[in-house]
């Protein structure tokens, strides 16, 4: 399957954007310029049609219904095998599952071999895949590698570009976006979650985008954080109203200290 280029004037090469990096000023987060998808009237439609694959077992996914599924954000130490293990022990039977997330300033290992220790500890995981640092060729091999080993589900991402400073002399890739990475991990036959920023603008074309990740493959949605609960109820609203059916999870912020909470909320397009 060919790579699109993306739209023109974006540093992520993005086909289906706008990412969830853009600012309140309408500007991208990586460069000091307009985001280009701004302009448009609505979200990119998809139009690759749908991936003919039957979807691998999902325990989140399973239970969806009458009651609300939890997953648990997984914060471990760069390349401690024995102290994620020990964090999903403390962690076994609280949630769902637990969310495996990948940041752009702390190193961990592949999501391959993620997927192993959560399988040999007993606790489902939703992998996080994202398109900074891995071609179009790595992430199938990732898809691969994840349905291989077994996996509860992978949530697809393009990825927060690097801050200034964060590993300087390492190219970003972007050779695809959420939307055609999701299409990929529904052809791999995985369980496929993508991410959906509420309040990042243009506002208006965020139920529209969800859809089409939606009709890429997309199995659940995961919100980004909002700044209360009408918020919310509004988006989902609206995103039913345009067809959105997969179900959908609405991010809680656990502020422990100081330093996380004004982290956090220095990312554009969270509240």
């Amino acid at each position: 399957m060919p790579v699109d280029e993306g739209r023109e004037g974006c540093p992520k090469r993005m086909v289906h954007g706008p990412c969830g990096g853009v600012r309140s000023d309408l500007g991208c987060e990586v460069v000091p310029l307009p985001c280009p998808f701004v302009r448009l009237a609505g979200a990119r439609a998809w139009t690759g049609g749908p991936s003919g694959t039957v979807r691998a077992p999902s325990v989140v996914l399973d239970r969806v219904g009458p009651a609300p599924v939890v997953l648990t954000d997984l914060t471990t130490e760069p390349y401690d095998r024995a102290g994620t293990t020990a964090v999903l022990q403390a962690l076994r039977g609280s949630c769902d599952a637990v969310l495996v997330a990948e940041h752009q300033d702390q190193p961990d290992f592949p999501p391959t071999l993620t997927a192993a220790v959560l399988r040999d500890a007993g606790v489902p995981g939703w992998i996080t895949l994202t398109c900074r640092d891995r071609n179009a060729v790595v992430l199938e091999q990732e898809l691969a590698g994840l349905a291989e080993v077994g996996v509860d589900g992978v949530l697809c991402v393009t990825g927060d570009a690097r801050a200034p400073g964060v590993r300087s002399g390492v190219r970003q890739v972007f050779d695809l976006d959420s939307t055609r990475l999701a299409a990929r991990a529904a052809g791999a036959g995985l369980a496929v979650g993508v991410v959906e920023s509420v309040q990042a603008p243009p506002i208006g074309v965020r139920p529209g985008r969800l859809l089409a990740k939606q009709r890429a493959g997309a199995h659940l949605a995961v919100l980004n954080h909002v700044s209360s609960a009408a918020a919310l109820a509004s988006f989902a609203a609206a995103a039913r109203a345009v067809g959105v059916s997969v179900p959908i999870v609405a991010a809680v912020a656990v502020y422990t200290d100081e330093r996380s909470a004004k982290g956090l909320l220095g990312f554009p397009g969270l509240h």
